[in-house]
């Protein structure tokens, strides 16, 4: 609807003596405006950024998506022109990690990253999103991008390694006369185990076997074993191939030795894993 103005008049002469006060009273006038003015008696353009008070549009005002009742969103990409979000305009956490990080994506992904495009296939030339831990100052840039040949450096390289008391290290179950030792080939790279038993146990039988192989990767372990501290550790393993060792498969490490086993699954049966075995 439109605006209605009524203009009532401050005193009424019909009556009465014409006064100073009556005068007075009759050049001031009360004008009320009722109704509303809406979106199509305001041109375009017409409210500028100048026009506004400071805090003069909240955000009560701003309506809300359809979804939510209004015919249509406040603002949309049709109303921001370019560059009008600036950094200088995002107050100190407007953007906090539950509206971008976490529930970025309206198709219930977890985070930003979820919502992204897979790639099968990295070229060296890739960008990479970064986050700079060397940086915490204040208005300071922490997330960067970095180049996926930058990522492959040579140079010193670190793994983790773990041993049977780590989650990701072999797994030792068993007596204290027969283990069984079962090393998981999603685990540590590089895992150690050692054949003193913890319980006091005299012989040492260590039955060898992998979880987690795949039919359609390739997957490289590698295990260091410590030999026992007196008498000789048994060791036995599946039907792997051993092609450095004419003997087949070690049968012990003896007191004071140390072994390294590679393990190379190339399928998800014994017969596809290769295997090394060198002990000093």
């Amino acid at each position: 609807m439109s605006l209605t103005v009524t203009v009532q008049k401050g005193h009424d002469f019909s009556t009465g003596n014409v006064t100073r006060a009556a005068l007075n009273a009759g050049a001031t006038p009360t004008v009320a405006v009722t109704g509303s003015v809406t979106a199509t008696e305001i041109a375009a353009g017409s409210v500028t950024e100048a026009k506004l008070g400071a805090d003069s549009v909240t955000q009560t005002v701003l309506k809300d998506d359809a979804s939510a009742g209004s015919a249509t969103a406040a603002v949309t990409t049709n109303h921001i022109v370019g560059n009008a979000v600036t950094l200088a305009k995002i107050d100190d956490e407007a953007i906090v990690s539950d509206n971008l990080i976490t529930k970025k994506n309206s198709d219930s992904n977890t985070n930003i990253i979820d919502g992204l495009t897979e790639l099968t296939d990295v070229a060296v030339d890739d960008w990479m999103m970064v986050h700079d831990t060397s940086v915490s100052a204040d208005d300071t840039v922490q997330l960067k991008k970095a180049k996926v040949s930058s990522v492959q450096k040579v140079g010193t390289t670190e793994y983790v390694v773990s041993s049977e008391s780590d989650s990701n290290g072999p797994t030792v179950a068993g007596t204290a006369t027969a283990r069984t030792v079962a090393i998981d080939m999603d685990g540590s790279p590089f895992q150690t185990l050692g054949t003193d038993p913890p319980d006091g146990g005299t012989t040492r039988d260590y039955t060898f076997s992998l979880s987690n192989q795949s039919t359609t990767s390739v997957k490289l372990i590698t295990v260091k074993i410590d030999g026992p501290s007196s008498d000789t550790a048994e060791l036995s393993f599946p039907g792997w191939h051993w092609p450095e060792r004419e003997t087949g498969a070690p049968g012990s490490i003896a007191t004071g030795k140390v072994a390294i086993l590679s393990i190379t699954s190339f399928g998800g049966a014994a017969t596809d894993v290769i295997a090394a075995y060198a002990v000093t």
